[in-house]
């Protein structure tokens, strides 16, 4: 019996070698961004710069299933470097990579994907920025997913992503300290009438215990939005407008929930690669726990990924992030940006007196090789099929 299934398991694994092709992928950035905070004196943020470069290589199998329906699973390695920073060679490889991916098209146009493992943030559809709330910086820092992505697209009409991140776990032998920290999110855009749409996204963070720190926190962010984009003869014309609001709770200082809310508006326009971008927020703030901290541990970064400005001196106030952005179509694999961004916010007499909060010259150069990976095709629709 042994035998017989020895010789039928031989036969699968050859079958499967024959429907096998190597797959392979890479990516590369480098990024200059000068982080400048004396016009507010540091209020909201340290003035520093990041100045550092990523190279992720990738190699695996593809198995085409069918010409519409395309398994992956791949292992790579992410390798980055803070320049001027003291670490060098083994401590330079971060994280590994390791991954299963499934890709499929269907008759009515549209695509599925799914990933589970340790992959990349930036082979969602729309997770590279989440939306506006969360800090590019973070996500720069934090590039990979820890647990599931989920993505349903039909090119038009709807976009929708979702993410569960496992971003810590509950404490080890070596560190009782270590919290399980859980993100799940989602994104996605509904076109319900020529040029206009429904956008969403959500975060659902549950920042839990460890054996030794017995502080947990919920956040809930919400960002329900509508986003036109009308035909003009601009390469890029965008104008969204939504809410911005949020559940959270610490449940260590007091069970009494907070619900910070307020506007979030975008403008955009562009042509030939030049694009200027607007974002605005007006209301409560965002990240009223940020200054807290639970036994020598402060909440900050740890519990929040938002850009600074949504942080107000005052229960209430408004931030501006304008942004000049050069970003020419030089191929499908190479991109590169400079922009310059300016952060405004209302004056507090407790903190400072100006308007002008800081600004942050941006130079980014990527090349990624996923696009020329291959891709299942639609197929062919049946008779009488009309979905």
């Amino acid at each position: 019996m042994k035998k017989i299934a020895s010789v039928v398991l031989f036969l699968g694994v050859c079958l499967l070698a024959a429907a096998q092709k190597i797959d392979y992928s890479a990516a590369f950035e480098y990024v200059f961004a000068d982080y400048e905070y004396q016009a507010s004196e540091s209020c909201f943020d340290r003035s520093h710069t990041l100045h550092a470069l990523r190279l992720s290589p990738e190699v695996g199998l593809t198995v085409a299933q069918s010409p519409a329906v395309f398994h992956r699973v791949n292992v790579g390695v992410d390798i980055f470097k803070q320049m001027g920073e003291g670490v060098q060679n083994a401590g330079l490889f971060q994280e590994v990579l390791a991954y299963y991916n499934i890709e499929a098209r269907l008759r009515n146009g549209g695509s599925i994907s799914g990933y589970a493992g340790v992959f990349p943030r930036r082979y969602g559809n729309r997770s590279a920025c989440l939306f506006s709330l969360y800090d590019s910086e973070m996500l720069y820092l934090d590039p990979n997913v820890e647990g599931l992505m989920f993505s349903y697209n039909v090119p038009g009409r709807l976009e929708s992503e979702f993410i569960l991140d496992w971003q810590g776990m509950f404490g080890n032998r070596s560190d009782l300290s270590r919290r399980e920290i859980i993100r799940f999110m989602g994104v996605g855009s509904w076109c319900f009438a020529d040029r206009l749409s429904l956008g969403w996204a959500a975060s659902f963070l549950h920042h839990a215990s460890s054996p030794l720190r017995k502080n947990i926190v919920d956040v809930i962010t919400l960002n329900p939005r509508l986003e036109w984009e009308p035909r003009t003869a601009l390469d890029v014309f965008r104008l969204e407008l939504g809410a911005l609001v949020s559940y959270q709770c610490d449940r260590v200082v007091s069970m009494d929930p907070v619900f910070p809310a307020g506007v979030l508006a975008r403008q955009a326009a562009g042509k030939w690669g030049l694009r200027l971008d607007n974002r605005f927020y007006w209301g409560a703030d965002q990240a009223p726990f940020y200054d807290r901290a639970y036994i020598g541990e402060e909440y900050a970064r740890n519990v929040y990924y938002c850009e600074p400005g949504f942080r107000m001196p005052e229960q209430t106030g408004w931030a501006d992030w304008l942004s000049v952005v050069y970003s020419p179509n030089l191929s499908r694999v190479l991109k590169l940006e400079l922009a310059l961004t300016a952060q405004f916010g209302p004056p507090s007499e407790q903190l400072y007196i100006y308007t002008f909060r800081g600004w942050r010259p941006t130079f980014r150069l990527s090349l990624d090789l996923d696009a020329l990976r291959p891709r299942p095709q639609r197929p062919q629709p049946l008779r009488g099929y009309n979905m």
